[in-house]
């Protein structure tokens, strides 16, 4: 795994998991998640066997939504 990956980077940094989801979203979303969004995505990072997974998991749906896909 690339250690200078974002994921990487957030773990490495103790970064709190509400602001981990929020730099997700930035980066794939250019917006901050809503406050729903925001809670949904951390009860997946925090059912994942490891925060990392989660956080990866994560990355993975926002890039592979409808609001990623049209919104260039």
């Amino acid at each position: 795994m690339d250690k200078t990956g974002r994921i990487e980077k957030l773990i490495a940094a103790k970064t709190p998991l509400p602001n981990a989801v929020e730099e997700l979203y930035l980066a794939a979303w250019s917006r901050l998640p809503s406050a729903d969004e925001q809670k949904k995505a951390e009860g997946w990072v925090n059912s994942a066997p490891t925060v990392k997974e989660g956080l990866q998991d994560l990355l993975w749906v926002l890039t592979n939504s409808r609001e990623f896909l049209f919104n260039r």
